[in-house]
C-alpha cells in the first residue's frame, strides 16, 4: 500500500497548493499594501493569520488520513507527505530564501523566527488531526464521492480568487489609515511630531513610515519578536521597526528613526507643494529597500502633507508654509475650515469678514506648537465672505494682516 499513501499525500498536498495559490498573500515576508485584501486581513491578529494557516491544513490532513485508512493504506505516512510538502513550498522555502541573502537586513532574523514558529504550529495542527480523525469520519465521502468533492474544491478555489481580486479593488485607502493610525495611538502620534522637532525632521514623514511599519508589524507580531529579542537579541524592534542588538521600547525606535532623518527636507515643487517622489523615493529606500514600502510611506505622506488650498509666502523649517489652509466645506450654517501651522504655543489668529466688515475676530489652537507643526480647524457663520489667517506675534503686537506670514481664503 505506499503507492497508495504517497498517492494519497501528493493529492492533499496539490490541494494545499492550490488553495494557497488561489488566495495567495506575501505578508509577512512583502508589506502589506493599500489593495492587498488578504494580507490586510491576515496581518491584523494572531488569531486571523494562525486560523488562516492552520485550519486548511487540519481539515485537508483528516481527510487525507481518513482516506488512507478506507484502503489499508499508512494514514500518517500520508499525512506526513502531505504536510512536508506543503512546509516545502511555503515556510521552508522561505526560510531558505532568507538564509540563502548575501545582505541581512535587520528584520532578518525576526521572519526566519516567525517562519520557524508557523512550522511548529503546521506540525502541531497535522498531529492533531491524526489525533482526532475518527470524530470527522462520517463527514469525509467515500471513494466514489471524492471526484466530485474534489471538482468542488476546485470551483471553490476559483470563486476564492475571483473574490479575492473583487475586494482587491474594492478597498478603500481610508480603512487601512485608520487601522494604522489606531495601532499607533495618541501617544505615540503625538510622540512623533514632538521628536521630529527635536531633531528637525518632516513630522508627516516620521508618521509615514511609523503607519507603512505598524501595517507590517502589527502590535501582536512586536510582542512576538520581543519575546524572541529574550533569546535572539538582534533584531528590528518597536513601532518604528529600528534594527537593534537588543530589544527597545516603541519610543527608542522613533527616536531613532528621528536621528536618522535628522535634518532631511523633502524636495517640493512650490507652486504646489507635492513631493518630487523619484527623489523621496530613493530616500525611503535607503532607509528600506523594499518597493512595496517606499510606495507605502509615499502614499501615507501624500495623505499627511498633502496639498494646501492657500499658504503664507514665508516658509517653515520644513519648508511648507507657516499656516497651510487645506479644506474648506460647509457644515449646515457654518463654514468648517482646516489645516496646518507651525507658530508660536499653537496660536492661529483670524479674522472674518463680510461686506466689508469685520464679523469675528478670534485664534484657533493647533495641535502642537511651533517648532512642531500642528494640525488646526475652526467654524465660521455661513455669511463669512473672506477670512484671515496669521501667526499670533510673539510681543503681542497688533494684528498686522497683509504680510507674508499672513494667508487670506476667498469664501465668496
Amino acid at each position: 500500500m505506499q503507492v497508495e499513501t504517497v498517492g494519497i499525500g501528493i493529492a492533499g498536498a496539490l490541494f494545499l497548493y492550490v488553495f494557497y495559490s488561489a488566495v495567495r498573500n506575501q505578508w509577512p515576508e512583502s508589506y502589506v499594501t493599500m489593495t492587498d485584501a488578504v494580507d490586510n486581513f491576515l496581518s491584523t491578529s494572531l488569531v486571523r493569520y494562525l486560523a488562516f494557516r492552520l485550519v486548511p491544513v487540519y481539515v485537508t490532513i483528516v481527510f487525507v488520513t481518513v482516506t488512507a485508512g478506507r484502503i489499508d493504506a499508512s494514514a500518517s505516512g500520508a499525512a506526513a507527505i502531505t504536510v512536508g510538502a506543503h512546509l516545502l513550498l511555503t515556510n521552508f522555502r522561505a526560510i531558505t530564501s532568507l538564509l540563502s541573502r548575501r545582505e541581512h537586513s535587520s528584520a532578518w532574523m525576526n521572519l526566519i523566527f516567525f517562519n520557524a514558529i508557523t512550522c511548529a504550529f503546521l506540525i502541531a495542527a497535522t498531529y492533531l488531526a491524526i489525533k482526532t480523525r475518527s470524530a470527522w469520519n462520517d463527514l469525509i465521502p467515500n471513494q466514489e464521492d471524492t471526484v466530485t468533492a474534489l471538482w468542488t474544491g476546485a470551483l471553490a478555489a476559483i470563486l476564492a480568487a475571483f473574490l479575492r481580486n473583487l475586494v482587491t479593488t474594492q478597498r478603500p485607502e481610508d480603512a487601512l489609515y485608520d487601522r494604522a493610525r489606531n495601532d499607533l495611538g495618541p501617544d505615540l502620534w503625538r510622540y512623533a511630531a514632538q521628536r521630529s522637532a527635536v531633531h528637525s525632521c518632516d513630522t508627516a514623514l516620521i508618521r509615514s513610515i511609523l503607519l507603512a511599519e505598524v501595517i507590517q508589524r502589527p502590535a501582536w507580531t512586536r510582542r512576538l519578536e520581543r519575546l524572541k529579542g529574550k533569546i535572539l537579541h538582534r533584531g528590528t524592534y518597536g513601532v518604528a521597526q529600528m534594527g537593534s542588538p537588543k530589544p527597545i521600547t516603541d519610543n527608542e525606535s522613533i527616536d531613532l528613526l528621528c536621528q536618522e532623518f535628522a535634518s532631511y527636507r523633502l524636495p517640493r515643487h512650490a507652486e504646489y507643494g507635492h513631493v518630487l517622489d523619484e527623489r523621496f523615493r530613493a530616500r525611503i529606500e535607503r532607509h528600506n529597500p523594499n518597493a512595496s514600502f517606499a510606495t507605502q510611506v509615499i502614499q501615507f505622506y501624500e495623505r499627511l502633507a498633502g496639498y494646501y488650498l492657500e499658504g503664507t509666502e514665508a516658509k517653515a523649517d520644513d519648508g511648507r508654509p507657516v499656516i497651510e489652509v487645506k479644506e474648506t466645506r460647509r457644515r449646515g450654517q457654518s463654514w468648517e475650515i482646516n489645516g496646518t501651522a507651525v507658530v508660536f504655543e499653537g496660536n492661529v489668529l483670524y479674522s472674518a469678514k463680510a461686506r466689508g466688515r469685520e464679523i469675528l475676530r478670534a485664534s484657533a489652537q493647533a495641535d502642537l506648537g511651533a517648532p512642531s507643526r500642528g494640525e488646526w480647524s475652526v467654524s465660521l457663520p455661513l455669511a463669512a465672505e473672506a477670512v484671515v489667517f496669521e501667526e499670533e506675534p510673539m510681543d503681542e503686537d497688533a494684528w498686522q494682516l497683509g504680510d507674508s506670514r499672513t494667508v487670506k481664503v476667498d469664501l465668496d
